[in-house]
């Protein structure tokens, strides 16, 4: 097999950004020895839609998923499908010699708002602990369309799961905000 880390991305935007119709911003690594890169994102405003993601991954390898920072000072909206996400799928290994904390999603933000299926996820299938979800917003607004009697599989939220066969654990998500609203069929969950 290979050996070498994956590289990082950085952006920088004075003003909005936007990601639409699966636009993606990601960083993994597959089937190696080595480290995800990391993702960090700084923008006068985010707006991610239409299944547009970013996502750091630990695929099939021996390391570690890099991290996710968004800082934004004004409104982060992600809706329509759209998503961030750290993971690290059943076969990879985690390398024990990596102290620093590693496939953490960290998002400062005026306000945070999650819609129409938008979803902020972490899960691990192997070895490695799942990282943390730490949401710091003047505002957190999670809302979906109520859908009375029905059991909703997918929903807006924050979710951070042990997945089957997984020998990690679920992260934690911690939430520091001046106003939190939940409606409709959201979730946190762990």
């Amino acid at each position: 097999g290979s050996e070498g880390n994956a590289g990082s991305v950085f952006i920088n935007v004075a003003g909005p950004m936007t990601m639409t119709r699966r636009g993606k911003v990601e960083s993994e690594v597959t089937e190696t020895i080595g480290r995800g890169g990391s993702i960090v994102i700084n923008a006068g405003s985010l707006a991610m839609d239409d299944v547009s993601f970013m996502q750091v991954q630990n695929r099939d390898s021996f390391g570690a998923p890099g991290n996710i920072t968004v800082n934004v000072e004004e409104a982060f909206d992600i809706r329509n499908a759209s998503f961030l996400s750290a993971s690290i799928n059943v076969k990879s290994v985690a390398d024990t010699s990596i102290t620093e904390e590693v496939g953490n999603v960290v998002v400062n933000a005026g306000t945070l708002r999650l819609s129409f299926l938008g979803s902020i996820r972490l899960s691990t299938q192997g070895q490695q602990d799942a990282g943390d979800i730490r949401i710091t917003a003047d505002v957190i607004e999670i809302d979906d369309p109520y859908l009375p009697d029905e059991i909703v599989e997918t929903a807006s939220g924050f979710f951070s799961r042990s997945r089957p066969r997984a020998r990690g654990a679920g992260g934690d998500i911690v939430l520091d905000a001046g106003l939190l609203r939940v409606s409709g069929n959201s979730v946190i969950t762990t």
